[in-house]
C-alpha cells in the first residue's frame, strides 16, 4: 500500500507537497567494552509510518525547525528574548540548486498581500533548475489484478523480495570486487562508499532498504564500476577523489542524465 502512495506521488505531473514527521536514526555501534553495545543517533529522517523513511522520494527536502531571535536591549543581545525564526535545512536537493543551504524566514504576526515571496525566492532556484533539467519522474504499474501473480504461482511481493535479496548480493559483490582487501583502507572506501549512495554504513541496514533505493544505488555502483574499468588508476587515487568521481555518477543518475545500466536479472 505503501508503494501505491509513492507511485502515485511521484507519477503525479503536478508539485506534490508532502508534510511528515521527523524521526532520529538510531544505529548499533560497539560499546566501551568488549561485547557490550549501545544505540546512537546518527541522524533523522522523514518518517512514513513504520520504518519506511520518505525522504528519498521528493526532490527538495527541507527539516523544519524553530528558532528565536536574540533581541537586543541598550545594545545588549538577550538569548532566547525575541521573535521566532522559522529555518529550513535543505538535507537534499535533486537539482543541487540548494543543497546543503539553511535558509531563514522571520516570523509574522500575520499575513499580507505579498508575503508568500520571501519564502517563494528562497526556494525559486530549485524550481527553475527543474524545469531546465529534470524530466517527470514515472515508475511501472500494473494494470490489473492479474499482474500480482506471475505464471510460475510467485506473488508480487515474493517477486520484489527475492529481487531485493538478489541487489543486496550484487551490490555486496560490486563492492567487494572493486575494494575487496582486507586492509583498513578498503574497509574504510567500502564503508564511505555505501554511505555517499544509500546515506547508511552496514550491509544489513542496506539489505533492509526498498527495493527501488538498492536498485538505484546498484546501478550507480556499475556506471562507476564501468569507468573504472575504463580508467585503471582511477580507483588508486585518494579517497576525495574516487568520491568525487562517484558524486558525479550519483548526481547524473538522479538528474536523468546517467547511461541506462542492465540489472543482471
Amino acid at each position: 500500500m505503501w508503494g501505491e502512495y509513492t507511485t502515485r506521488f511521484l507519477n503525479s505531473p503536478m508539485h506534490c507537497f508532502a508534510l511528515g514527521r521527523l524521526g532520529n536514526v538510531m544505529e548499533e555501534v560497539e560499546g566501551d567494552k568488549p561485547g557490550d553495545s549501545k544505540l546512537v543517533k546518527t541522524g533523522t529522517a522523514f518518517k512514513a509510518g513504520g520504518s519506511e523513511s520518505f525522504g528519498y522520494e521528493p526532490h527538495l527536502l527541507l527539516e523544519l525547525s524553530l528558532e528565536r531571535k536574540a533581541k537586543r536591549k541598550a545594545g545588549v543581545e538577550h538569548e532566547g528574548e525575541g521573535r521566532m525564526i522559522h529555518r529550513a535545512d535543505v538535507l537534499k536537493d535533486r537539482t543541487w540548486a540548494l543543497n546543503g543551504k539553511v535558509i531563514r524566514w522571520s516570523d509574522k504576526a500575520n499575513y499580507q498581500p505579498g508575503g508568500y515571496a520571501q519564502v517563494w525566492n528562497s526556494l525559486k532556484p530549485h524550481f527553475e533548475r527543474v524545469q531546465q533539467t529534470i524530466a517527470i519522474v514515472t515508475l511501472k504499474t500494473g494494470t490489473s489484478s492479474a499482474d500480482l501473480i506471475s505464471d510460475d504461482g510467485k506473488s508480487e511481493f515474493y517477486e520484489r523480495r527475492e529481487r531485493r535479496d538478489l541487489c543486496a548480493e550484487e551490490i555486496k559483490a560490486t563492492l567487494d570486487l572493486l575494494w575487496g582487501g582486507s586492509t583498513a583502507v578498503e574497509k574504510r572506501m567500502r564503508l564511505l562508499v555505501t554511505e555517499r549512495i544509500f546515506g547508511i554504513k552496514s550491509k544489513e541496514a542496506v539489505a533492509a532498504l526498498s527495493l527501488d533505493k538498492m536498485e538505484r544505488g546498484l546501478k550507480i555502483l556499475q556506471v562507476f564500476e564501468k569507468r573504472a574499468r575504463a580508467d585503471k588508476a582511477m580507483l588508486d587515487k585518494g579517497e576525495l577523489e574516487v568520491l568525487a568521481q562517484l558524486d558525479i555518477d550519483i548526481r547524473h543518475y538522479d538528474q536523468g542524465k546517467a547511461e541506462e545500466a542492465e540489472l543482471p536479472f
